[in-house]
């Protein structure tokens, strides 16, 4: 079984500057030997698409990423780019062997060490590009701005009642899901722990899994 966060909040705003602010981390498995940061390493190479000429001309207008990474299933990826003149770009990222989590483990526990290549040479993974309108994918890009202000609204409110309460709220077998956006120099991330990822149905508590579990699903069935 495989546990990745209990909780963590990870904000990442670049604009000629750079700061981060990110709450504690834990990980919880007796056979876990990658690191958080390693983990998101590997994760961002195996999920990389490589450029294609005139496919996307640059440079990039917006470009949101949409990731999934659960207890239970394997990890996947929403990625959307729209260049200034219109031209979208929609790459659904799936993993289709073992998780990415299980397998840099299992090279961990075998090696003794962490090897970012050979890791990643190991991970099966689909890419599979969906055509999208420019009206979809604006749409998308505003609701990924109104969802993660809610994100924002809803972690004060979970603060207020855990000061008045004392109580503290864990997902034991839920999915850590991150939402990446970027337009021009500014880049946002934010990382949240939710209820397990399902491919039949819509799942989560906050507004902002709900709304990456309905795209998810959007592009599975597009395919």
């Amino acid at each position: 079984m495989r546990k990745l966060l209990s909780s963590l909040i990870f904000l990442v705003i670049y604009n000629g500057s750079f700061c981060c602010t990110c709450s504690a981390e834990t990980e919880q498995s007796i056979q876990t030997l990658i690191s958080i940061e390693n983990y998101i390493q590997v994760l961002d190479s195996v999920f990389t698409e490589l450029p294609q000429t005139g496919v996307l001309p640059l440079p990039l207008d917006y470009s949101i990423i949409l990731r999934f990474m659960p207890s239970f299933l394997t990890e996947s990826e929403v990625l959307i780019q729209v260049s200034y003149n219109g031209v979208v770009r929609v790459i659904l990222f799936t993993i289709t062997g073992e998780s990415v989590w299980d397998s840099a483990n299992d090279y961990i526990q075998r090696t003794g060490r962490f090897d970012l290549d050979a890791i990643v040479k190991n991970v099966q993974v689909k890419r599979k590009q969906i055509s999208v309108s420019t009206k979809q994918a604006s749409s998308w890009y505003s609701d990924a701005l109104k969802n993660l202000g809610l994100a924002g609204t809803e972690l004060k409110k979970n603060f207020e009642k855990r000061q008045k309460s004392g109580e503290v709220e864990i997902f034991l077998d839920g999915a850590t899901y991150e939402l990446r956006i970027r337009q021009g120099m500014t880049e946002v991330r934010w990382t949240i722990m939710d209820a397990e990822v399902n491919d039949r149905k819509i799942t989560g508590l906050s507004s902002l899994a709900k709304w990456m579990n309905k795209i998810r699903l959007q592009l599975n069935h597009d395919q």
